[in-house]
């Protein structure tokens, strides 16, 4: 890994996955030739609907034996943009697909940015508090009505809901539409994927941030398996923040939150449960004191 004069402690980036029912998830971290350092989560959904593709050779086994160091060397931030290209000449998505997030930190830069398509995440952490996540490509985002409606993309939005941790003790459930297209079989809960034969359309959301001087800073990608145990709370920020110095901890830590006894409440009704399986967690970090 690339020393960087202007950053004097730097943690290497670190990754881990626990797979859960659908073992699907995929996460890695490179340390690119000019000093960037990239980290990428993966979550696949899905199955070739039309069938006639042997385990282990599906998309998302296809996207996590992709060398991704060569991509980011060759294509840098439209590699995310060239896996589409490739995934066309590839095989037929339909029924199967993934979210991906792409976060290349800039230490000698003090900036991080993300590109994303559907709810994989990044968060930054400075000193303890989140200063910047990307926002999942879902219905319920005003954004994404938009797009649709600006590409002409026809689909049917049906309701369903999704767990929802309101802080160590505590969950609800939250809206969260599943969205299916005429003519086609795919039926999913996010808007924006690869995959799926492309029905979502091509757009790959860009973002950035500046990392303050003098802080220290935690960066943090992973699957929705990981982003639904956390609760918006600062509480849980801190703790991110501070595990992010070890993905193995704190994918352990999503993953006793997933297996916990919960004080579920909605409306009046309560009790006390246990949410039914675990979802695959992946999560890749990187760690700076980034001081001047």
């Amino acid at each position: 890994m690339s020393a960087f004069t202007s950053v004097p402690s730097i943690i290497t980036p670190c990754s881990a996955v626990k797979q859960g029912r659908a073992k699907q998830d995929y996460t890695c971290n490179y340390s690119a030739k000019d000093g960037s350092i990239w980290l990428i989560a993966i979550d696949g959904h899905g199955s070739h609907t039309l069938g006639g593709v042997a385990p282990g050779h599906d998309y998302v086994s296809w996207l996590t034996k992709l060398d991704w160091g060569d991509m980011i060397e060759r294509y840098g931030g439209s590699c995310l943009d060239k896996v589409q290209e490739m995934t066309r000449s590839v095989m037929n998505t339909c029924g199967i697909g993934a979210c991906i997030v792409l976060a290349r930190i800039d230490p000698g830069r003090y900036r991080v940015n993300t590109w994303w398509k559907g709810d994989a995440e990044c968060r930054v952490y400075a000193d303890g508090k989140e200063i910047y996540r990307t926002k999942p490509h879902k219905m319920e985002k005003q954004s994404e009505k938009e797009r649709y409606e600006d590409e002409k993309i026809v689909y049917s939005r049906h309701p369903g809901f999704s767990i929802q941790v309101l802080n160590g003790s505590q969950v609800t459930m939250q809206s969260s539409s599943y969205i299916t297209w005429p003519g086609y079989l795919d039926r999913i809960n996010i808007s924006n994927s690869l995959g799926h034969n492309g029905i979502t359309g091509r757009f790959i959301e860009e973002g950035d941030v500046e990392l303050p001087k003098g802080a220290e800073i935690a960066v943090v990608v992973g699957s929705d398996g990981m982003w639904d145990m956390v609760a918006e709370t600062d509480v849980d920020a801190a703790q991110i923040s501070l595990l992010a110095k070890d993905a193995e901890a704190l994918v352990s830590w999503a993953e006793a939150r997933w297996d916990q006894e919960w004080f579920y409440t909605l409306g009046s009704h309560s009790e006390i449960t246990r949410i039914p399986s675990r979802d695959d967690i992946s999560v890749s970090t990187w760690v700076s004191n980034n001081s001047s």
